[in-house]
This record gives structure tokens, sequence and C-alpha cells, in this order.
């Protein structure tokens, strides 16, 4: 049985909030739990890539949010990383959890909510960061430049979601059916066709630099990652100042929740033990 099998009988349910007058959107799982989680997705992505991951934490309030310029999030005429770390703690507020969160961030998530968790001491009791970085290698943040100033695509209906997904940096797809799912939440339908819902304007934002967080940290990175290097995650580890545990997920590569689910849910459950 596949990962998206078995999460298929456990469905979020969507939320909406005002952020600085923009929609925001949320995914939540498993309502009212005493412990919880909130999921922060990578450049590009959406709520959605957490799909197959949340059911396996039963035991939490799991939220997933769509940062602006994402997902079933407004996009806006700019972004920084003071509206995005806005967002993360205004969900968390919407959310009203019982207690609270762990905040769990891959790629640009990661950063994201570094910062978020730097800027409001008080909102998270654990942060753990998947596969980031302060800088981007020079291929890479060429290739994020590029996009940035691309006009968004409008894609003929002939020409299915599936099939045009690739991932960035560029990696084995991990499972298919997980693969197909994002995508297919991905897109949405415009006259004319469909088009990606992430604005291709987010990628412009990038050195960022990190504070020290109050609470415990923890690192998590793919061996195989041309993102996150031992020496990169040593350095995100030394601007936050408190991270109990760096670790490092053989054969995984950047995308650690699509190439190595199951070991990044075994990593996690011992961290949030």
């Amino acid at each position: 049985m596949s990962w998206l099998d078995v999460a298929k009988g456990d469905l979020p349910i969507r939320s909406e909030l005002d952020i600085d007058g923009d929609r925001g959107s949320y995914l939540r799982w498993h309502t009212g739990r005493s412990r919880s989680i909130v999921f922060v997705h990578g450049g590009g992505a959406h709520a959605h890539w957490w799909d197959h991951l949340a059911p396996k934490f039963r035991e939490h309030d799991v939220v997933a949010l769509d940062l602006l310029g994402h997902g079933d999030s407004d996009w806006r005429h700019d972004y920084s990383q003071d509206v995005w770390t806005r967002q993360i703690a205004a969900v968390v507020e919407h959310a009203n959890f019982e207690t609270r969160p762990i905040v769990i961030g891959h790629s640009l998530g990661g950063v994201l909510a570094s910062l978020a968790v730097h800027r409001y001491p008080e909102l998270a009791q654990m942060l753990v960061v998947i596969d980031s970085a302060l800088e981007l290698p020079q291929r890479e943040g060429d290739y994020h430049q590029r996009l940035a100033r691309h006009t968004p695509r409008i894609h003929s209906n002939d020409d299915p979601r599936e099939k045009r997904f690739v991932l960035l940096p560029e990696q084995p797809l991990g499972e298919r059916d997980v693969i197909d799912h994002i995508a297919f939440f991905g897109g949405k339908p415009v006259p004319g066709g469909w088009q990606w819902k992430f604005d291709p304007r987010i990628f412009g934002l990038t050195p960022w630099k990190l504070g020290p967080v109050a609470c415990p940290a923890a690192i998590i990175r793919g061996e195989l990652s041309s993102v996150m290097s031992a020496e990169q995650a040593a350095l995100f580890a030394g601007a936050l100042g408190n991270v109990t545990s760096i670790v490092t997920i053989p054969k995984a590569y950047h995308h650690v929740l699509l190439d190595q689910p199951g070991a990044l849910v075994a990593e996690l459950a011992k961290l949030i033990a």
C-alpha cells in the first residue's frame, strides 16, 4: 500500500485568514489534540506536499499552510521575509492550539520558520529545519533569479500537470502517486487552460540572515542534497544558536519528504517524542 493510499482516509479541513489584506489558506488534520505541529513548505510548493505525512502524526493537531504566493493563498504585488513570518505567526494564532506547536519547515519553509521563531520567541516549543540553506549554491541561485523574472505560463488542458511537474533542484521523484497528487493540487484552472499556483516572483529573495532562537531546534538534511551540505548545516546551526541535533538521512536528496518519507517520519518521531 502506498503512502498516499494510507493518507486517503485522513483528509484535512481547509481554513482561511486575513494576512495584511490578503487571503491566507491552511490545511488542518486532527483538530483538538493536545499537541500540535505546523508544517511550512518550500519555495514553489504548497500545503498538500504534506498530505502523505500529516496522517502519520495522529496524536497531534497538524496544520500545513500555503505561504502567500503559493497554493490557495493569494498572490501579492511583492513578497518579503516580514510578511511570510507574520503569516506563520498569524496561522498559529488563528489555529488556537491547546499548546505551542512544533514548527517544521522544509527548504524555504525552514528558513522562514527559523525567522518566525526568532522574531516571535513564544511562537513554538520546538523548531525543526529540513534541508534549508542560508544561501543557495550559485547554480541554484542563478536559476531561481531567472525564474523570478518569468511571466506565469498558461498550459493547455491537453498538457496535464502530472507530466509538467518537476522538482527544483532536479532529483529522483519518489513515489509516483504522491508526485501526481502534489502536481494535481499545484495547478489551477485559468481561461485558456491551467497554470501553476506559485507566483514566480517568490524566487527572488535570498540570501537570508537568521537570528538565534529561544526554543530547542533540530536540523535534518539529505545525504545527497545539493542545497544543504554538512557545512551549510553547521552554519545554519551556528546562526540559530540552540540546535540540539543535526541528522543526515542516508540516500536522501533535497526533497527528503518525497524521496525518503519513511526515514523522515522516523527521525521526526524521535525528535518530537
